[in-house]
């Protein structure tokens, strides 16, 4: 397995804009034993939300914990046992304004309407870098895929240019369960400033990590929980950097 972690590493630092589909499964680990030392990026599947895990997260002082499943807002119970770093806010949220957990921290990046508890981005310094945080959905009337794009474009843009991050990282809900010919992976090859994408789908049936590039040829990464098993996949940083991902 190290050896196998090794080579991906080598291709990664080489293969600037060859894809990878999927990348996964460079070790299998305890959660429970994670250390609140270490950091690393939990981007919560909905399996583990409801499940046991839960709990164990808000050990993880120094992890960004990053959440995209459209159930989890309306569940208040959750928000007492996880402390999350962003929550996406989607279209379906747009009704349940009255049984909301507004303390969440919410981001929508593209909705021109959206309730005034929902930040447009969110900034995070806990894993050593200076990160934005953005959030794109999908369903509102009028809404194109170009302009969707283009306001992604623009405001990660404005992340790294205006405040200075380090990283710019977007919450996106998967276009196919709006009817969209767009997959996950279309939206993030047209992204230019974006380093990480993470969604949920219910198309895979683990944790999966690919390695993309972008419209400019930069190497970017996409991370898609699986909406139907409890594996957790987890995203490793060293200096704030991509260094591996384990599932748990």
């Amino acid at each position: 397995m190290a050896q196998k972690r090794r080579m991906f590493l080598k291709k990664i630092g080489l293969s600037l804009g060859v894809a990878f589909s999927p990348l996964v499964g460079f070790g299998k680990g305890n959660l429970f034993r994670i250390k609140s030392s270490t950091n690393q990026i939990f981007h919560l599947s909905p399996k583990v939300l409801r499940g046991e895990f839960r709990s164990s997260f808000n050990n993880l002082q120094s992890s960004l914990i990053l959440v995209s499943d459209n159930n989890y807002v309306t569940k208040s119970e959750l928000f007492e046992e996880i402390r999350s770093d962003a929550v996406l806010f989607t279209k379906k949220h747009l009704n349940l304004s009255d049984s909301i957990n507004k303390d969440l921290p919410l981001v929508n990046s593209n909705f021109s309407q959206k309730p005034d508890f929902v930040s447009d981005f969110l900034i995070s310094n806990k894993t050593g870098k200076r990160i934005g945080i953005l959030g794109i959905a999908f369903g509102e009337v009028g809404q194109t895929i170009s302009g969707t794009i283009r306001k992604v474009n623009d405001q990660a843009k404005f992340l790294r240019k205006v405040k200075n991050c380090e990283l710019v990282y977007c919450l996106m809900e998967n276009p196919n369960s709006n009817d969209s010919v767009f997959t996950l992976r279309d939206l993030a090859e047209k992204s230019d400033e974006v380093d990480q994408f993470f969604a949920s789908s219910s198309e895979i049936k683990g944790p999966q990590l690919y390695c993309l590039k972008n419209k400019g040829g930069r190497q970017i990464f996409l991370n898609v929980q699986s909406e139907t098993v409890p594996e957790q996949g987890i995203v490793n940083l060293k200096n704030g950097e991509f260094s591996g991902f384990n599932v748990f």
